[in-house]
């Protein structure tokens, strides 16, 4: 069974700005309102998807996905 309580929040800024402020209490519920694959999300996670090549785009956008207490 599902816990119902939060336990992830996720943020997604763009050139500075925040334009996405949630939280939710699965990843794969993350992945659905993104429209990602739940693969990307955990990658996203575990901090092991980079984006080096990207980053100094104006407006590539930065995710990050956070374990609430």
């Amino acid at each position: 069974m599902k816990s119902k309580t939060n336990k992830w929040l996720c943020v997604i800024t763009t050139n500075k700005i925040e334009c996405f402020n949630q939280e939710f209490i699965t990843l794969e519920d993350i992945a659905e309102e993104l429209g990602l694959s739940k693969n990307v999300v955990f990658d996203i996670t575990s901090k092991r998807r980079t984006a080096k090549k990207y980053e100094n785009c104006r407006f590539f956008p930065q995710i990050t996905i956070t374990r609430l207490p």
